[in-house]
């Protein structure tokens, strides 16, 4: 039984998948979606610091701000 399932599970992995014309083993597919991902955060981790962290630093100190008027209001 072991070794049916093992036989099935080899012929699924190498049979490949057809996909717009063009044959794909599953590594394969696997891969182009590993490149893809890693191609998309490149441009998000270079450009995070320079867009995101000054909207965040902007903001923070405002709240610290009203934190310290709000500790002086409570005494």
């Amino acid at each position: 039984v072991v070794r049916k399932q093992v036989k099935a599970l080899t012929v699924l992995y190498l049979v490949p998948c057809q996909h717009f014309g063009v044959y794909f083993a599953p590594y394969q597919i696997l891969l182009v979606m590993g490149a893809v991902f890693v191609l998309l955060a490149i441009p998000f981790l270079l450009f995070y610091d320079r867009t995101v962290l000054p909207l965040c630093n902007r903001c923070l100190p405002q709240h610290r701000q009203e934190r310290r008027t709000l500790g002086t209001q409570r005494q």
